[in-house]
Order: structure tokens, then sequence, then C-alpha cells
């Protein structure tokens, strides 16, 4: 799978309770969280940085809108 072999390679780890949930603890305490419904996804977490940089990352390697 595409998408999760990206995901992984960018530190998160997949939920076994929900494979569409990835998890990336990092730097103290903080954590971005990435949940995925077909086509759609949401992310959030404690740092607006880090999420832009998961965005541009993401939008490299897939089309996105």
């Amino acid at each position: 799978m595409k998408f999760d072999s990206f995901m992984l390679e960018h530190g998160f780890h997949r939920l076994e309770a929900d494979h569409c949930v990835y998890i990336n603890m990092c730097v103290q305490g903080k954590y971005i969280i990435l949940l995925l419904y077909v086509d759609e996804m949401l992310i959030f977490g404690h740092d607006k940085n880090m999420i832009n940089r998961l965005k541009k990352a993401l939008g490299r390697k897939f089309a996105m809108v």
C-alpha cells in the first residue's frame, strides 16, 4: 500500500484498533494525528509548522486538491 508506506517512512504508526488512523509522537510530547477515510483526510496536532511540513510532503507524493 503506497500511502501506508509513505506514512511509516515519515515516522507515523497505524493504530491497531483503526487502520485509518496514523499517529506520529514527536518531541516534547507533541503529536500529529492523521485520519484517513476513502479520499478525505483530517490532520491535527500541536504544531502548525509540523502539520504544514506533512501536508507539503503529502502534496509532493500524492495528487491533492
